[in-house]
């Protein structure tokens, strides 16, 4: 990954933002990937870096915005408990992308192009990070219990934001926005929102993750990955791998 700075640092916890479910990992890795977007574009163009985006304050920009804010995110107040805070990784998710990368196109002079496929190996997202791109995908975890809503519908879904395809020691290296997990954060102690190292899994049990096939595909297609991908890359670039 090309950034100028530690995939750490771009760390945030869904649990951050009050009154949602667990669909909120969208929003909360949606935004990672906006910090880096905004960080690399500065970096690239040699200019100052707008601030650092919190999560909770861009759902709350989006709740802000009333109906118009479907096209991004259900909010966060909504009836439902259970669709509180979700963007959709397939609907959702690349439009707030897009709209993002239009915002730095005019602050910046060039942005990303934002793609979403399906049908995706380890490889593909192995190439995708050594080209300097921001990769996210989407999945599920496995659930059991025949009586838990989530089994009808696949598993618990879940997205997360690949940094490195270790090989060697046979894992992948994520920012997961859901570790550690949100019920651990107490909002009015900032100390309970630890930065963690990196989260890993082996390659085995991310393949299974990631390939899990939700009811009528409603969450993603099994191996599907969201990419942004700068328009424009200087010959001098720090990189973070």
């Amino acid at each position: 990954m090309k950034i100028p700075f530690p995939p750490e640092h771009y760390y945030q916890n869904q649990g951050t933002v009050p009154m949602t479910g667990p669909v909120e990992c969208v929003t909360t890795s949606v935004v990672m990937v906006m910090n880096m977007m905004k960080d690399r574009l500065a970096q690239d163009h040699k200019e100052s870096a707008w601030p650092d985006i919190p999560v909770k304050e861009y759902a709350a920009r989006l709740d802000n915005m009333g109906w118009r804010g479907l096209r991004f995110r259900i909010p966060s107040s909504f009836f439902l408990a259970t669709a509180r805070g979700w963007m959709h990784p397939v609907w959702q998710a690349p439009i707030a992308l897009r709209q993002w990368a239009r915002e730095l196109k005019n602050g910046y002079g060039s942005s990303f192009e934002v793609k979403q496929t399906s049908g995706n190996s380890l490889e593909d997202i192995g190439r995708e990070l050594r080209s300097g791109n921001f990769v996210l995908v989407h999945g599920l975890w496995q659930v059991t219990g025949t009586k838990d809503l989530h089994y009808l519908f696949g598993g618990i879904p879940h997205t997360m934001l690949p940094v490195k395809v270790d090989r060697q020691a046979n894992k992948v290296l994520f920012l997961n926005p859901g570790a550690p997990g949100p019920r651990m954060i107490q909002l009015d102690k900032p100390v309970t929102f630890p930065a963690p190292p990196l989260y890993d899994m082996p390659i085995g049990e991310f393949l299974a993750f990631w390939g899990r096939k939700s009811l009528l595909n409603l969450y993603t297609r099994p191996f599907t990955m969201t990419v942004v991908i700068p328009e424009f890359s200087p010959k001098e670039e720090f990189s973070h791998r």
